[in-house]
């Protein structure tokens, strides 16, 4: 799960298997624990510097270790490498598993 600006959502897989982030809005939303391994991250969100007021889209992050720990892991994913889609796999794969 990602917060992205204002925008909760969702690292799942597409139509065609493949990882996206997808907006919350396009699920039913239920209640359940977050999975022991999974971590946490605050990132940077809005900030003000003197005159300046910028934004780094992502404010927080959840997900499995590598998600969060990895700063370019995501946008592999966006990019379809393969060895990102592979470890994504896992962790989906294993989550199904659970449900």
């Amino acid at each position: 799960m990602s917060i992205t600006e204002n925008v909760l959502e969702y690292l799942v897989r597409d139509d065609w298997g493949r990882p996206c982030f997808a907006p919350a809005g396009f699920f039913d939303l239920m209640t359940a624990q977050v999975p022991e391994n999974w971590h946490f991250a605050l990132k940077a969100g809005v900030h003000a510097s003197g005159k300046e007021l910028w934004s780094h889209p992502v404010v927080a992050l959840w997900g499995y270790p590598e998600l969060i720990e990895d700063p370019e892991h995501a946008a592999a994913l966006e990019e379809q490498e393969a060895v990102a889609i592979e470890l994504f796999s896992r962790f989906a794969d294993a989550a199904e598993e659970d449900t």
